[in-house]
This record gives structure tokens, sequence and C-alpha cells, in this order.
């Protein structure tokens, strides 16, 4: 929620509406009123607006997040333009061309802005504004550099646009018009279809009644007012400085063959059911934010506000509650990701283990180690069968007695590639077929060392002992037993 506040600057007073805006709805919270000193020189009505500002700020709780201020009419030129829709992206680059030659100043010189009315086919209906420059400046230097500083500046009777927000009546079917009455001139804005179609400053006031004037513009405006619409008014309201005054309201009601309306705006403290609708211009300016489409405001290129460190610091605490939130809301978004992808890995790696266990008859949950098994290497990525030729040799030697004189006369040795299958044969010779019989059962006991055949014996050469053949086969279970070192190729024949 947004707490905007609308300043009108009068000739006699400043006027201020507070409003809430959430979202698209508006909530008028208070009404200000703060008098002017009476001031003969131009000087000393900016002390008066600032002295008077410097007290509606002290007064004003809470704080505005923003503030819209209004430039005179009498200071800009405002009028109706139509350009293609597909140019309406470049509005601001367009306008300023089809304005040149139309105005009494330069364009170049002054800020132009616009808003839309409607769209016919390819045509947009657009109000167009050009304030100098100079007029933008001026009005600023009175409240710039006060705690009241407008971020946005809307134009004459166009501000008064915002009313929509608060009086359903002008979205109502028909031809609406709003004069705000003033003490040096009346605004004179129309609406049509909910938003405004035409909009006129008058220089008379309600004192040129009486000479004629300000009915001679009355009537210039109503018919460019027709001319325009195509349309006759169906209901008028009065607003500003003479918005109570019967005498005002009948003099319209003859002038322009239809009764005036009481603008009925809503309660809220700071005024009374009389005075409410002098606020109708303030009022309008403070909601105006809430229907979120642009609206002409002149405070643009040079005059943009600039962000102070006050506004960023009024939003420090909640810019660092949602920064924690959100930071908060990431880390247990990556915590819980973390969590789940962590708890699916070690589902995937105990099915990995299930698999290869089953598939090779040795288990790993490392990828690598199972894609190995798979092209027909061991899990440890070692290209040597786990089973050689050198293994075999190594048992047998290491597995005779020492107490047992052998002669060793032939060795062979065949293993299939993967080490896991193959036979030897052993001949040699000993003193004793007891012998021959123990290192039989020596190599059988091996668990690589299976069907373990002992030959026919015959005398050793030399009459030394006994020469015998031993036949087995070779076969280890599981993964085998491998030896800590494996050199030379995987097959030997001795």
């Amino acid at each position: 929620m947004a707490h905007v506040l609308g300043l009108d600057i009068r000739e006699t007073c400043v006027r201020a509406v507070l409003a809430s805006v959430r979202g698209k709805k508006a909530e008028i919270e208070r009404y200000y009123e703060g008098m002017l000193l009476p001031s003969t020189s131009e000087e000393g009505r900016v002390a008066a607006i600032r002295d008077a500002l410097q007290a509606l700020a002290t007064d004003i709780q809470p704080a505005p997040d923003r503030v819209v201020g209004v430039l005179a009419g009498t200071q800009a030129s405002i009028r109706r333009s139509a350009i293609p829709t597909a140019t309406l992206r470049r509005a601001h680059e367009v306008l300023p061309f089809e304005l040149d030659g139309e105005l009494p100043f330069d364009v170049t010189d002054a800020i132009v802005d616009y808003q839309v009315i409607d769209a016919e086919g390819a045509q947009t209906n657009l109000l167009v504004c050009a304030a100098p420059k100079a007029n933008v400046r001026k009005y600023l230097a009175q409240i710039d550099d006060m705690r009241l500083s407008p971020r946005e500046i809307a134009v004459g009777a166009v501000a008064l646009d915002g009313l929509t927000l608060l009086v359903p009546e002008l979205t109502a079917e028909g031809l609406h018009v709003v004069l705000d009455l003033g003490a040096s001139r009346t605004e004179f804005c129309a609406f049509q279809g909910g938003h405004c179609v035409f909009a006129r400053t008058l220089s008379a006031r309600m004192n040129d009644a009486r000479t004629g004037r300000l009915e001679r513009e009355l009537h210039q405006t109503v018919t460019a007012l027709r001319s325009q619409t195509a349309s006759e008014m169906t209901s008028m309201y009065l607003t500003g400085d003479a918005a109570g005054d019967a005498h005002a309201a009948s003099w319209f009601e003859e002038k322009l063959e239809l009764k005036p309306t009481p603008l009925v705006l809503p309660e809220a403290p700071g005024t009374n059911d009389e005075l409410r609708p002098r606020f109708a211009l303030a009022a309008a300016l403070a909601v105006r934010v809430a229907e979120r489409r642009h609206r002409m405001n002149v405070r643009r290129a040079e005059f943009v506000q600039a962000q102070s460190s006050g506004d960023l610091r009024k939003y420090a605490r909640p810019l660092a509650i949602g920064a924690l939130v959100v930071l908060g809301a990431f880390s247990f978004s990556v915590f819980a990701r973390w969590r789940a992808a962590t708890a699916e890995h070690a589902v995937l790696e105990q099915q990995l283990s299930d698999v290869t266990g089953r598939a090779f008859g040795e288990a790993t949950s490392n990828p690598e180690e199972a894609r190995d098994l798979i092209d027909g290497k061991s899990g440890s990525g070692d290209p040597l069968p786990k089973f050689d030729a050198y293994d075999a040799l190594e048992v047998i030697s290491s597995r005779i007695p020492a107490d047992i004189k052998h002669d060793l006369r032939k060795l062979v040795i065949e293993l299939d590639e993967d080490g896991k299958a193959g036979r030897f044969e052993l001949r040699g010779a000993v003193d004793s077929i007891a012998e021959r019989d123990r290192i039989a059962q020596i190599l059988s006991d091996y668990e690589c060392f299976h069907d373990v055949q002992k030959g026919t014996t015959t005398p050793a050469p030399g009459a030394t002992g006994i020469a015998y053949p031993i036949e087995a086969t070779v076969s280890c279970p599981g993964s085998g037993a491998a030896s800590a070192a494996k050199k030379g190729k995987s097959s030997a024949s001795r």
C-alpha cells in the first residue's frame, strides 16, 4: 500500500488530499488546507507557499510515499490530436512534429506529453499538452526543495480525470462535465466512457459573470465540446472555490440550461460536507496513480525527480525482509533438491551394485568399474587377467614343501584370456610315491586347482627316485585370487 498526496496550490490557499492506494483501489484518508498570507510581490507569494507547505508537511501523517502536483492550465497548451495507432509507442517522438507551428511558443523548448482518449480503427485520439520549460521550472522553484516536492505534475483541467475513481456517476453513460471554479480561472473537464475526452482552461472566473466574459467563454467551450464529441451534456458538477455558492449554481443552470449536480466526495477528516467539493482537484490528483495507464505528466526529461537517499531508507526494512525471504526460499529449494538428488543417487548406486553382483559375480556401485565389467575388464580397470600363468607358477612353486627334494622336468600352464579357466601339467622327480602324493594333495587344496590327476610313475633317470606326472584344471571361484603384481603375458609354458 502506498500513501499518495494530491497537492493543489490556489491563489489564497494550499489544499491537499492524502489517499491510500492499494492496487487499483484508492481510499481518501484525510483532507488538508493551509491558508496563504496575502502578498503583493512574486517573492512574497513564493515565501507564503513555502510556509504553508512547511506547515502541511508537519501535519501530514503518515508521510506520503508520492506527491502529485498540478500546473495551471493557463501555463500550458492542451488540445486534441490523433496519430496512427502503430506509432503510439513513439508518441513522444511524433507529437513535437505534429505540434510544430501550431503553438505560440517554440515546441523544442517545451515538455510534451499526452494521454489516450480512445482508438478509432487505425487512429488513436489523444489529449496532448505542451508546457514551456520556463513555466515548469517556475512551478518547481516554489516547492522542489521542500518535503512535499511532487514526483508527477498534471496539467490544468485534465488533472480532474482522476475523479472517475471517486465519483461513479462520471463513468455512467453520457457526457458529464466538471467545472472547477477558481479565484483566477475556471477548469472545464468533460467525461465520456469513464475518462476525460475534452479539457480546457478558461481565463474567466466567477467574478467575470457580471461582465458577460464568463458566459462567452463557456458558450465557446461548449460549442467546441459538441463539435469534438458530437454529444450533448447530460450532467454538470461544480467544484472549487465557488462550489457551495447557491447563486453560482443558479447562474450556470440559467446560462447552460443544465442544472448543476452536487459533487459528492468520500467523507474523511479535515473538512465538512459543505466545503468538501473544493478539494475535488487535489483528490483527483491523489487517486490517479491507482489507474494503471499513462496520464499526462510534465515532470519529464530534465525535470524528472531523482530518488533521494531518504526515499531509499524508507523502504530499507521491507526490502531487507523481502531479500531474506527470497534468500531463505532459495536456500530451502536448493537443500530440498540436494536431498532428493542424494537419495536418488544412493538408490541408483544400490541398484547398480545389485545388478553387477548378479551379472558378473562382482558387486560395484562405481559406474566406470561397471562399464569395465561389461567390456570384459576387471572392476579395478586392470587390463590383465585376474589369475594368469605367473600366478599359477607362483602357487605351484611356493606350495611344494621345502623338505621334499624335487626336480622339475616340465611345467605347462594354459589359461584363457580372462584367467578364469585353464589347465596345467606338472612333470618332475621325487624320492618316493608318498612325496608325489603329498605334492598332489597340497595342490588340490588350493581353491583354483581342481580335478588333480596323478599319472603313472616311472623310475627316474639314474635310479635316483621316481618320475611322476600331475595334471589339473584351473578355475578360480568368484573373482579368483590374483597375485599382488602381474608381469609379462597372460599365459606361459615351461
